[in-house]
């Protein structure tokens, strides 16, 4: 393996943690020290084990949690959104809406610029969350030497990254959700995917301009892998032109809930609301986001 992978996975990590991305992702070298929550403390604010998504009992804590804090008695949309958020948090660094939304950003960034796919092994991550259930930062106990020493010399194909995020990591937590809430697995993988698509804009908007399309042909294979449990495509993507830039909308096929909150609306991509109004709030959201361009990707050359 190339000796300076470790560098360049470190300054990807890094770029993705400053704005406009700004990833909550922490790297760990021991377990967080202080604020880890436990069971017999009654209090979920805190850093929790990641593994404990694997369980329903610790699902009907935190969708209950999360219902709660949108005033609704409906399990299933504190069980919705909050795979999404842990899913984000990890994407962009890994079925809540919530976790997921948190995971993706931090593993798809490091996966586009590099080539190399973190540990997804769940005890090695954590998660910090707040009273309510909602992922606030995800943490990878892992130094980058050790991720780095045990990875492919050629970059890992959309097949294979999508089969290790969405099979080996989300599957046992997605299971666990179900079980503990009732949501259906469209639902939850509709969840996960809005993730995914989420964290590929947010890459697409700090790629160099050149790259942008390499972004969005990744993105549209990566939610096509066979890797995904419903043939049915849980969003679409377009690239829209905006003065003097693009962006990479995207569509939902499956609604989160969140509009069964008190005082909630349906999002941008809801597909419970008519495309004739849903279009122009897509265009306003992409519009309205801060762009960089200084994000190479890798992923996708020939």
């Amino acid at each position: 393996m190339d000796e300076h992978v470790p560098e360049r996975v470190r300054a990807a990590l890094a770029r993705l943690q400053s704005p406009p991305t700004s990833a909550p992702l922490r790297l760990l070298h021991e377990p967080p020290p202080r604020e880890v929550s436990d069971d017999e403390s009654g209090v979920l604010a805190g850093w929790w084990p990641v593994p404990r998504l694997t369980e329903a009992p610790f699902w009907e804590r935190l969708a209950a949690a999360y219902s709660a804090g949108l005033e609704t008695p409906h399990l299933p949309v504190g069980g919705a959104c909050g795979l999404q958020h842990y899913a984000g948090r990890l994407v962009l660094a890994v079925l809540g809406q919530h976790y997921a939304g948190r995971l993706v950003l931090a593993v798809l960034g490091a996966w586009v610029q590099t080539g190399h796919l973190p540990p997804l092994a769940h005890e090695r991550w954590w998660m910090r969350l707040d009273e309510n259930g909602h992922t606030l930062d995800v943490g990878l106990l892992a130094p980058v030497e050790v991720w780095t020493s045990t990875a492919p010399g050629e970059p890992m194909d959309v097949e294979g990254s999508a089969n290790a995020l969405l099979t080996g990591h989300f599957g046992p937590i997605v299971e666990a959700a179900r079980s503990a809430t009732r949501i259906t697995a469209r639902l939850a993988y509709g969840c996960v995917a809005a993730s995914r698509a989420g964290a590929f804009a947010s890459l697409h908007r700090r790629a160099v301009p050149e790259d942008r399309v390499r972004v969005r042909d990744v993105a549209e294979r990566f939610l096509r892998a066979g890797a995904w449990p419903d043939p049915d495509r849980t969003v679409t993507f377009t690239e829209i032109g905006l003065p003097q830039t693009s962006a990479l909308v995207h569509e939902r096929r499956t609604c989160c809930l969140i509009r069964l909150g008190t005082g909630h609306a349906a999002c941008s991509s809801c597909p419970d609301i008519p495309r004739e109004e849903r279009w122009p709030r897509l265009v306003a959201a992409a519009a309205s986001r801060d762009q960089a361009s200084d994000l190479r990707v890798v992923v996708g050359r020939g």
